[in-house]
């Protein structure tokens, strides 16, 4: 990249990070060492590990907001009226997945720009654009639409010196211990087209690899600051499974105390077995996968290339080569039956998962965002929605009122109860609400296994985190 061919010194960015799944976020680090190696003046702010001084804001030319998943887009929705009171004159963007599903928020002249997929080109053009008409920063031509760009390219190494410490993010938990964790990302993108999945709208079945000198030197600085797990983010491990393993190898290799988790999908799970010992050999703690729901008809109509059957088949794979695995799911859809539930509660029990299913799993609802490839599938089995800019999501009812009472009592247990209790308290709620029969088990159950601050992309925000948005500075 030659940073001499647009002088950017004058140009001054402020990247706020809203919220990504509690880790260190990748995509601002990313955002920063481009940025950096523009020669813009840059200052970031994660809100994450809050922080209040408004003097970048007042200062930035360009306020460039991360938003990866719908979490973060609701927040950022949230915040920036806040922070154009702060500063009226900058140039608001926002990038990372959800910012295709913000075209509203361009109508309405909320930001001035959006930038997804495959971020860096039009980052860079962004950047040069406002360099040439800086004084007249909010009415760049051609920024109307939200910009995709899929470009291959070399990767710089993120950027990390200006994000708080690793140790203020959340950590792996396993064994009762605590890991501090780095968070890195072999390929961007997916080769599978689930259309309830937000990266589906974005990539098509598309995916680009990271190149492993990135990520190896991400990953050196990484534990330079106290890693001692780390997560392969990718939205499939295995979509390039020669690549991921090799980039697992050699840091590895490296680094031989390191341990790691990834996410990969129940069919590659299928696919590739014979590669999962070699997951078990590398350290990997476990991994998760996307079961999604015990409803065959819910399956296809997520087009999963999974059944129920398969998930059974992942959990004895995965225990036949001494990985555990943590099973994702979206219990209430527009197509389940009440009895789904239990069916789900009983496939936990009897696979003795508990402790690999964080409680706010149990109340996730399938979101439907603006331009999500699940519409036309909605629209042709006559399910009616009603889209909500203030949640960034088509609204939906199911049929059978059962169903609703039910996710509104499970909302409210989640919320509401923590601890060793909450699974025994959820089977109760689901046998009297269901007439279900509920298998029995131990309510002494093992440790918990995963991230100290579990939640998920397929989630609502929380009323803790959209109050964390409502004054800031």
């Amino acid at each position: 990249m030659n940073s001499s061919v647009v002088s950017t010194k004058e140009i001054n960015v402020v990247l706020v990070s809203l919220y990504d799944l509690g880790h260190q976020p990748l995509s601002i680090a990313s955002a920063a060492a481009l940025l950096e190696d523009m020669e813009c003046d840059v200052k970031i702010i994660d809100l994450t590990n809050f922080q209040s001084d408004t003097t970048p804001i007042i200062n930035a030319d360009l306020i460039l907001l991360s938003v990866p998943m719908h979490t973060a887009a609701r927040m950022a929705i949230n915040l920036l009226p806040e922070l154009k009171t702060i500063n009226p004159n900058s140039h608001f963007s926002v990038f990372g997945l959800y910012a295709l599903h913000l075209q509203d928020a361009l109508d309405e002249k909320l930001i001035n720009s959006a930038i997804s997929g495959e971020f860096e080109s039009n980052l860079k053009k962004l950047v040069a654009d406002l360099k040439k008409l800086k004084n007249d920063s909010k009415n760049i031509p051609g920024w109307k639409e939200p910009k995709i760009n899929f470009d291959r390219q070399k990767f710089l190494t993120p950027s990390r010196d200006q994000l708080p410490s690793l140790e203020k993010y959340a950590k792996i938990i396993f064994e009762d211990k605590q890991k501090i964790t780095g968070y890195v990302e072999t390929s961007h993108g997916c080769a599978h087209v689930c259309p309830h999945c937000p990266v589906t709208a974005v990539y098509k079945g598309k995916f680009r690899i990271v190149d492993v000198s990135s990520i190896l030197f991400d990953v050196d600085n990484l534990v330079s600051n106290g890693a001692e797990h780390i997560t392969f983010g990718d939205p499939d491990f295995f979509n390039a499974p020669k690549h991921s393993l090799k980039v697992a190898s050699l840091i590895k290799k490296k680094y031989p105390n390191l341990t790691f988790d990834a996410i990969i999908k129940v069919e590659h799970i299928l696919e590739y077995e014979p590669l999962l010992k070699d997951l078990h050999a590398l350290d990997f703690l476990f991994i998760t996968s996307a079961f999604e729901s015990m409803n065959e008809t819910v399956l296809q109509k997520l087009q999963k290339g999974h059944t129920a059957g398969d998930m059974q088949k992942a959990i004895d794979l995965c225990r036949k080569a001494c990985l555990l695995i943590k099973p994702t799911w979206i219990p209430f859809t527009p197509w389940m039956k009440l009895d789904d539930y239990s069916h789900m509660l009983n496939f936990i029990i009897s696979n003795k998962i508990i402790n690999m299913t964080s409680s706010v799993q149990f109340s996730i609802r399938l979101l439907i965002p603006k331009f999500s490839t699940l519409l036309q599938q909605i629209a042709d089995d006559g399910i009616n929605t009603n889209y909500s800019k203030l949640k960034l999501t088509h609204e939906w009812e199911h049929t059978d009122k059962r169903v609703e009472d039910l996710f509104a009592e499970i909302s409210l247990l989640v919320s509401q109860c923590k601890g060793d209790d909450f699974f025994t308290k959820l089977c109760q709620l689901v046998e009297k609400s269901t007439g279900q029969k509920i298998l029995n088990f131990e309510s002494n159950h093992s440790y918990a296994i995963g991230s100290s601050e579990e939640w998920y992309c397929c989630a609502e925000p929380t009323e803790e985190q959209m109050i964390l948005t409502d004054s800031l500075f």
